[in-house]
C-alpha cells in the first residue's frame, strides 16, 4: 500500500461530478504531477484529499488510516500539508508569523516559544526567505508569496505535500529556482509530494509519474514519456507538440 491511496473517489456538487471515481495511489518519497484542463477536477481532488471538502463517494487512506471524512486541520496534523492555486498568505502578518502559524496550529506537537521560532527561521532559510522575515506578507512579490506558502506548509513537518500550481505566473528564472527547491523537499526532507502545474516543462523534467485528469475521470497515468506520448492525453490537453 503506498503513502496515499485513493478508492473510488468522486465529489459530485448537486448535478455537476467534479470528479469521477478517481483511484489513485502515491509512493512515499515520490514526485507526482497532477495535470489536465481547467474544470478537470483537479483542485477538487486536492480539497477532498486535505479535507476542505469531503468527497461524496469513495475512500481516502492516509498511511494507512482512513482519512475520508476528517477535518481539514485533523488532517494537517496528520502529516498532510498544502498550498493554494491562488495564493493565501495572511497579508497583515509578517513572513516570520505567516510561518510561524504553520508551527503552532499545523501539527499535534507543542514546543517552545524558542524551538518554535528557531523552527520558523530554519523554514525561511530553507526557501529563501531569511532576509524577508520582517517583511509584511502583502508586500511581497508573487514568486516569494509562493515560497512563503511552500515554507508555512513545510512548518506543519507534513509527510506528503500538496502543490498546487506553484510556477504558475512566475518566470523561467524563477520557475527553474522553484523546481529546484520541490527536488530538495523530497532530497532533504523526505517529504512526498503531489503536484498539479500547468507549466508542462517543469512538470516533465523533475516528476516520476503522471496522472492525467480530464472532465473528473483519471485518463492516464505513467512515467512522464509514457504521457507525452499518450493519444489521449495529447488530445484532452497537452498538443500535437507532445507527440
Amino acid at each position: 500500500m503506498g503513502l496515499l491511496n485513493l478508492t473510488g473517489v468522486t465529489k459530485r456538487f448537486e448535478g455537476l461530478v467534479a470528479v469521477d471515481n478517481v483511484d489513485m495511489e502515491l509512493e512515499k518519497r515520490e514526485i507526482k504531477g497532477l495535470i489536465g484542463p481547467n474544470g478537470a477536477g483537479k483542485t477538487t481532488l486536492f480539497n477532498c484529499i486535505s479535507g476542505v471538502i469531503p468527497p461524496t463517494d469513495g475512500k481516502i487512506e492516509f498511511q494507512g488510516e482512513d482519512i475520508t471524512n476528517k477535518s481539514s486541520d485533523s488532517i494537517c496534523k496528520l502529516g498532510i500539508g498544502r498550498t493554494f492555486q491562488i495564493v493565501r498568505p495572511l497579508p497583515e502578518m509578517t513572513v516570520f508569523e505567516n510561518v510561524l502559524t504553520g508551527v503552532y496550529f499545523g501539527r499535534e506537537d507543542s514546543i517552545s516559544e524558542e524551538e518554535s521560532h528557531r523552527e520558523v527561521l530554519d523554514h525561511l532559510d530553507f526557501v529563501g526567505l531569511k532576509k524577508e522575515k520582517n517583511d509584511l506578507a502583502k508586500n511581497l512579490p508573487l514568486a516569494d508569496r509562493r515560497l512563503l506558502e511552500i515554507a508555512r506548509a513545510l512548518a506543519t513537518n507534513p509527510h506528503l505535500l500538496l502543490l498546487d500550481e506553484v510556477v504558475s505566473g512566475l518566470n523561467q528564472t524563477e520557475i527553474k529556482e522553484a523546481v529546484q527547491l520541490i527536488e530538495k523537499i523530497r532530497e532533504e526532507l523526505n517529504v512526498t509530494i503531489l503536484w498539479i502545474e500547468h507549466v508542462m516543462s517543469a512538470i516533465f523534467e523533475t516528476v516520476d509519474r503522471v496522472a492525467v485528469l480530464s472532465g473528473g475521470r483519471m485518463i492516464s497515468e505513467g512515467t512522464p514519456q509514457k504521457i507525452a506520448q499518450d493519444e489521449k492525453v495529447v488530445d484532452a490537453y497537452l498538443g500535437e507538440e507532445y507527440i
